[in-house]
């Protein structure tokens, strides 16, 4: 009989041991550990998700292998896990554990696989090119050096993945076997990328590593899914270098200097070129998507810049010369349904300031045009002077795609031609109370040149703003500024 109670007994603390146990797994919702560390494999992996717990799901994302460690775009979208899967290139992984309602921390991992490649099939010459490979590894790391020769540029024509005889270019290589490159890791010895290095690599999607500082014509043309690459070192693009290919975002402070077509035919919203100051014909033609392109320094749009693309914005403050066909593939501008296109170019159209007019309580602001370029000769009576204004401070004075101005209003100007060539005018508010000497008024002038409108500067006073700036100016007339001190009291 005792046997029996202590039998019980040792089965019920049993049961009381197991509860608990349960009931702090329950409490306690762990992310999943990965079998494999982050890190650089020569080899494919074997991935293995831990729970931590028999209560808990885990799910996963996989995600391709960014620049800089970042995730890239999404290839495998939200899923449970059930067995151990392969990875067989670079890739970024996040995981995550769910029980019930609750939902633990996402973990993450990445994984860098990287093939390595015979020394015997590159052949390099004297100076350090990289003239041939005669290997098909599709993420491919390219060695430091070769017979002892290190490795500085990538050669004319060394990838190429096209024909060009008698009858024509055939761009499209389209054997999965001969036109094998997807990934390609640089020593950072590499500076420069020759002419038609990688032309036409069509499933070429990340440049890793390098020290790129110049690409020539053609380099990467036709990479139609080239994604990631390392642009923070190039100075120097030539004709065609990124025509055609995937890159999604340029933001780069090192490049001066692009050649025809340099950027064309891109599926960007956004291109930053904080630096350049020398841009070829075309070199953003046919970027359809593009929304807001930054040139600060670049002073002049050549011909074709942007034929066939449409930006929203373009931030040029610098601009003091417009080719006439700048916009388009000949003599006129787009018209129709297209959505104007904004430049801001502080050079061209002027904001000069703000007056006070005595005689009717008014201000006045003050802008011009400066008449240096030819598109006023070419375009002649398709050209109008005009105004945006809100009575706000803003920074948004811009008209939309119904060609309106949100939260302000717009005014045609007269304009007036000065003898240097330049034509000014002005925006004038009169009889303004005294209870809205305070009242912020945002201006800037506009000149639009059929769907092109050339913005200035914003300007932001109030008639107190103004007033105060005249009575402590020392050049102002005692006469004057006891007028105005009158309208003030």
């Amino acid at each position: 009989m005792k046997r029996i109670c202590f039998t019980f007994l040792a089965f019920v603390m049993l049961l009381t041991t197991l509860s608990a146990s349960i009931t702090a797994q329950a409490a306690d919702i762990s992310p999943p550990t990965f079998s494999t560390d982050s890190g650089v494999y020569t080899d494919s992996n074997t991935i293995v998700l831990r729970s931590g717990s028999l209560l808990n799901t885990v799910y996963y994302k996989v995600y391709e292998y960014g620049l800089s460690n970042f995730k890239g775009a999404l290839k495998q979208d939200t899923t449970k896990y059930s067995l151990p899967f392969k990875i067989t290139e670079s890739c970024y992984i996040e995981a995550w554990s769910e029980r019930g309602d609750e939902t633990s921390e996402v973990v993450t991992n990445r994984y860098y696989i990287q093939y390595s490649s015979d020394e015997g099939r590159f052949t390099v010459d004297e100076n350090g090119v990289l003239t041939a490979y005669t290997g098909n590894t599709p993420n491919l790391v390219i060695p430091d050096e070769v017979d002892g020769v290190p490795i500085t540029e990538i050669g004319e024509y060394c990838f190429a993945q096209y024909d060009n005889d008698h009858r024509g270019i055939t761009w499209y290589n389209l054997d999965d076997y001969s036109n094998y490159l997807k990934t390609v890791t640089l020593p950072d010895t590499v500076t420069k990328i020759n002419r038609d290095a990688f032309t036409a690599c069509v499933n070429l999607t990340d440049v890793y590593g390098g020290n790129i500082q110049r690409v020539e014509t053609n380099g990467f043309i036709k990479c139609e899914r080239l994604k990631n690459i390392d642009l923070s070192h190039i100075t120097t693009l030539g004709k065609s270098a990124f025509s055609d290919t995937g890159l999604e975002q340029i933001d780069n402070d090192s490049i001066t200097n692009i050649d025809n077509g340099a950027f064309s035919g891109l599926e960007c919203e956004t291109i930053s070129l904080p630096n350049l100051t020398s841009c070829g014909t075309g070199a953003f033609s046919y970027c359809a998507d593009l929304k807001y392109i930054n040139l600060p320094k670049l002073t002049q749009f050549t011909r074709r810049m942007f034929m066939f693309t449409y930006p929203v914005m373009i931030n040029a403050p610098s601009l003091t010369e417009v080719d006439k066909n700048a916009f388009y593939h000949n003599d006129y501008a787009p018209t129709g349904d297209y959505a104007p296109i904004g430049i801001h170019a502080a050079k061209l159209a002027g904001a000069l300031g703000g007056s006070i007019r005595l005689s009717d309580s008014g201000l006045r602001f003050g802008f011009n045009w400066d008449n240096s370029t030819d598109l006023e000769s070419f375009f002649g009576e398709n050209i109008e002077y005009g105004f945006i204004y809100a009575y706000e401070e803003t920074d948004d004075l811009m008209f939309n795609q119904m060609k309106q101005v949100e939260n302000g209003y717009s005014k045609v100007a007269t304009k007036h031609t000065d003898k240097d060539g330049k034509t000014s005018f002005n925006l004038v508010f009169t009889d303004i109370p005294k209870v809205n000497y305070d009242t912020k008024i945002s201006a800037r002038a506009y000149i639009r040149i059929y769907n092109w409108y050339f913005y200035s500067d914003i300007l932001t006073r109030s008639f107190n703003d103004v007033a105060q700036a005249v009575l402590n100016d020392p050049t102002v007339d005692d006469g004057i500024k006891a007028q105005l001190q009158q309208l003030l009291e």
